[in-house]
């Protein structure tokens, strides 16, 4: 199997203080440890100036809510806090038909908008039943809260998503952060790279598989390809591969007209191209074999291309997972994509 086209990892901007390492020539800087946020932050609690009373009394009174005889700065119960405070400043998060342990119409990770009116019911002040006590709806609560399958999820609604991956590499192009043009929520990442230069690539790796050298690995993202972007010769973009020289691995490669796998300078040529002005679900699989692996890529879940009875295994098996722009030839002109909605794990991640 040849190496992932020009290095799956050839450089990276990195902070100067982290390990470096000298590959073909380039510095490649060494990454931190995946760090996953599944937290889904504490509920809300109201901690304004009522007035903590004596923590027996409190015990025995044990009311879910307001009740006739609990005054407006009188003492929480001391086992079971109040559904909001005797005033009704403020009841659970919020005072309305949408509130739940969360602020307004979020769930307790401020990540993403749940789904509306939770499970539970208020035990508490009559007035508003439909506020609960702090069951979580059926929201989701964070990007991989629908993808039990996957080990690593990016939806980019977090500003400091950043922290999560392991490694960022850009050469003779960028990667931000963009609120313009984004699938779902309220942001994706836009990846370009320049009309000239070499080594011209954008892209966020995770070190997410640890080394795999048997069973399936998987890349989902959705990716948006403006027609502005003229493909001349080709530009490579999901990518997994092993993390150590001669970084070998697969990619799924844009052409003018087609859309291929890719492993090095080797190429397999699908018969699908690549759709513009829209946001298209890009898969990609191995089947990790040394004599009778397979590779496939599809697009909205339709096989694009495959290759097949190959010796898919690295020798330091699978470990990284990269989005954005993996690399894009030289005479290739300028290059812009967007990517939301990214997931990497051990079995197959649907388009939704």
């Amino acid at each position: 199997m040849a190496g992932a086209q020009r290095g799956a990892l050839s450089a990276a901007m990195l902070p100067t203080a982290l390990l470096t390492v000298v590959v073909g020539g380039c510095a490649l800087i060494g990454y931190e440890p995946l760090r996953r946020d599944n937290a889904t932050g504490p509920e809300y609690v109201d901690d304004s100036e009522e007035t903590i009373g004596d923590a027996a009394a409190a015990a025995a009174k044990e009311d879910a809510g307001q009740n006739g005889t609990e005054s407006i700065t009188g003492p929480r119960d001391g086992s079971i806090l109040d559904g909001g405070r005797a005033d009704l400043r403020p009841m659970d998060a919020h005072v309305g038909t949408r509130g739940d342990a969360g602020p307004l119409e979020f769930d307790a990770s401020p990540e993403v908008r749940d789904g509306g009116v939770d499970a539970g019911v208020d035990g508490g002040n009559a007035s508003f039943p439909t506020l609960d006590s702090g069951v979580l709806d059926g929201g989701r609560t964070g990007p991989c809260a629908d993808l039990p399958q996957a080990l690593f999820c990016e939806d980019f609604e977090d500003p400091s998503f950043a922290g999560r991956w392991s490694y960022s590499i850009v050469m003779n192009g960028s990667l931000n952060r963009d609120t313009n043009t984004k699938r779902t929520g309220a942001a994706s990442l836009r990846a370009t790279t320049e009309a000239f230069g070499p080594e011209k690539q954008a892209r966020w790796g995770a070190a997410v598989f640890g080394g795999q050298s048997s069973g399936d690995v998987w890349l989902r993202a959705y990716y948006y390809v403006p027609s502005t972007t003229v493909v001349t010769t080709h530009f490579s973009t999901a990518v997994m591969s092993e993390i150590q020289e001669p970084y070998e691995g697969f990619s799924v490669a844009v052409f003018p007209t087609s859309v291929n796998l890719a492993s090095g300078n080797n190429f397999v040529t699908g018969g699908m191209s690549f759709p513009r002005d829209r946001w298209v679900c890009i898969e990609l699989h191995v089947a990790i074999d040394p004599t009778a692996g397979s590779v496939e890529a599809y697009l909205d879940g339709e096989l694009a291309t495959s290759w097949r009875d190959i010796d898919t295994l690295p020798a330091g098996g699978f470990t990284a997972a990269e989005v954005g722009i993996h690399y894009a030839e030289d005479s290739q002109g300028a290059v812009e994509v967007f990517v939301d909605d990214v997931a990497f794990g051990t079995a197959r991640m649907p388009c939704d």
